[in-house]
């Protein structure tokens, strides 16, 4: 891509502050808001030799490894707790940042706390990627990538088998059903259909599309184009013919409940329509890669920050997720429009380095409680600096094994 001087001077500063953090020095498990998402950063810095050579790397990854002796065990999830601390390890291990023969023996011995977890996700019916069984689905697949074992291989099958008892039908339609918080921090939930990828049916989509593409059957197959028209069901059409997708649908109402061209990969239609055309590719239907791919081709022309609802650089919902997703569009159908919408996003994370008072680069997150907006700074993976980082190292080395915690 053009300008990649640019970008890789970005990254080498982005770099040196995150080598220099200790903002989430206590923050020690969550793997997309603490120190793993530091560490992760650095390694794939390490890899292209970009990190300084005085760092901090073993320092933080030390401090990191020592700290999982006292992990919560309940804690079982891929947001915040053994599946997220076990899929770093093996990407560490993947990356050759540690010793395979070193880490063996504690991988084995998350795979066994992560696998016994699995009965509280089937009771619950609890599919979400954060915080379910999907995120566990997304561990066992990382460590059978590595090892090609028949023992991981079982456990994806299982995940996978489970995750479809979930299923239920309405309308003649496959469905799961979302828990989501009726309010910020509140303990009450409801059930919803959820349409965005960071909770919802589109995670399920590409779980389901990985894992028919190491073992596929018939019953993934159908499952896919069923889920895929129960998708595809859900656009909406305005009076001017806009067409778009609600976040999630909770007692029949849909939320927005008007046209939103919101670019995002949690929620939004642009991580629905990346699942689209992911499972398109990989069932090798012609039919539906045209379609996912004229979804995605209008979504490339939004250029319009407030109508996207860009309001930071960061990977979530900011304008380097935005960017890495229609690149990884474009190194899938090489089409010209999404490689030129890939550029227009990374200029916009430029664009966003204009904090003076920023100790990240000069970026900052946006946050908002209730009517109050403010910007904070954030080297998170998931919001901040680090995710912006990992998705210039993808734009200027074409290198993604960084995402599929991400399930991208």
């Amino acid at each position: 891509m053009e300008n990649n001087e640019d970008y890789k001077q970005l990254l080498s500063q982005i770099c040196v502050d995150i080598n220099n953090c200790k903002e989430y020095s206590k923050k020690k498990y969550n793997l997309f808001g603490s120190n793993a998402s530091l560490i992760l950063f650095l390694v794939y810095c390490q890899k292209y030799d970009i990190l300084p050579p005085k760092n901090n790397l073993i320092i933080f990854l030390n401090d990191y490894i020592d700290s999982l002796n006292e992990i919560e065990v309940s804690d079982a999830t891929l947001g915040s707790g053994l599946s997220g601390a076990g899929w770093l390890i093996q990407n560490l291990v993947s990356t050759n940042t540690l010793n395979y023969s070193d880490y063996n023996e504690s991988l084995i011995e998350f795979d066994n706390l992560i696998y016994k977890s699995i009965a509280h996700d089937k009771k619950l019916k609890n599919y979400d990627l954060f915080m379910g069984l999907i995120g566990k689905g997304v561990y066992f697949l990382s460590r059978y990538y590595f090892s090609k074992s028949i023992s991981h291989l079982n456990c994806i099958v299982e995940i996978t088998n489970l995750l479809l008892s979930f299923s239920i039908s309405i309308d003649n339609k496959l469905h799961w059903i979302g828990r989501l918080q009726s309010k910020d921090d509140s303990d009450e939930f409801e059930d919803s259909i959820i349409l965005g990828f960071a909770h919802g049916l589109p995670s399920i989509l590409i779980f389901l599309s990985k894992v028919f593409a190491i073992s596929p059957s018939k019953e993934i197959e159908k499952s896919i184009y069923q889920l895929v028209d129960t998708l595809s069901s859900y656009q909406r059409m305005d009076n001017a013919k806009n067409k778009w997708f609600p976040h999630y649908i909770t007692n029949g109402i849909d939320y927005p409940e008007s046209y939103s061209n919101r670019l995002a990969w949690c929620y939004g239609d642009l991580g629905l329509s990346y699942s689209l055309l992911c499972s398109a590719y990989t069932l090798n239907d012609a039919n539906l890669i045209t379609n996912a791919e004229n979804q995605l081709m209008k979504l490339a022309e939004y250029s319009n920050l407030k109508e996207s609802q860009i309001y930071d650089a960061g990977f979530c919902h900011g304008a380097s997720g935005v960017g890495h997703i229609f690149y990884k569009s474009y190194c899938l159908t090489n089409k010209p429009i999404f490689l030129k919408a890939s550029k227009y996003w990374f200029s916009v994370v430029k664009d966003f380095q204009n904090h003076i008072d920023s100790k990240s680069s000069g970026f900052k997150t946006f946050r908002f409680t209730g009517d109050e907006v403010f910007y904070i700074d954030d080297t998170s993976l998931i919001y901040g600096t680090s995710g912006i980082g990992l998705t210039l190292i993808s734009l200027i080395f074409n290198d993604f094994d960084w995402d599929r915690c991400f399930l991208l």
